[in-house]
C-alpha cells in the first residue's frame, strides 16, 4: 500500500513540474497533479481479484520495558536516616545515597539475614542496588 502511494505522490511532482532534470527550467504545469488516494481508503491492486477491505486493524500499542541497571558497591556507612530510609556511604572518591526499601535484604557476616537496625555508623558494608533513576535503591546489603 505504500509503494502505491508513493508512486502516486512521485507522478504527481512530476506531472506537476516540481521535480525536474538537472539543468531544465521548470514546465508549466498542463493539468492539475493526480492526488494521492487517502491513507484509510482501500486499494485495489490490478489483477488482485480479492475485494479489499475496508480499514486494517490497528497497531498494536508498544509499551517500553525498563531494564534496572543493577550495580554493586562497598564503602563505609557514614550516616543512616531510618525516618527517611536512607543511608549515606563513603565510597573510594565519593558519597552516595542509597534508599532502603522493605525490599532491601540485609546480610550480617556470618550470613545470616539481618535487620535494619544492625546497620551502624562506621560499618563496612557491601551494597547492590538499582542505578536506574534518580534514587538509589538498595536491592541488598551485606555488612563486614
Amino acid at each position: 500500500m505504500r509503494t502505491l502511494t508513493v508512486c502516486a505522490l512521485t507522478l504527481g511532482l512530476l506531472t506537476s513540474g516540481f521535480a525536474t532534470a538537472a539543468g531544465a527550467a521548470p514546465k508549466a504545469a498542463a493539468k492539475p497533479a493526480a492526488t494521492a488516494p487517502p491513507t484509510d481508503a482501500p486499494v485495489q491492486i490490478p489483477g488482485d481479484t480479492s475485494t479489499p477491505t475496508a480499514k486494517s486493524a490497528p497497531l498494536m500499542k508498544h509499551t517500553a520495558k525498563v531494564t534496572p541497571k543493577i550495580v554493586t558497591t562497598s564503602g563505609e556507612v557514614t550516616a543512616i536516616d531510618m525516618s527517611k530510609k536512607l543511608l549515606t556511604l563513603r565510597e573510594e572518591k565519593a558519597m552516595a545515597n542509597f534508599s532502603i526499601s522493605s525490599g532491601t535484604h540485609i546480610t550480617l557476616p556470618d550470613g545470616t539475614a539481618g535487620h535494619e537496625s544492625d546497620l551502624k555508623v562506621g560499618a563496612r558494608v557491601t551494597v547492590t542496588y538499582d542505578a536506574h533513576g534518580r534514587t538509589l535503591v538498595a536491592k541488598s546489603l551485606k555488612i563486614g
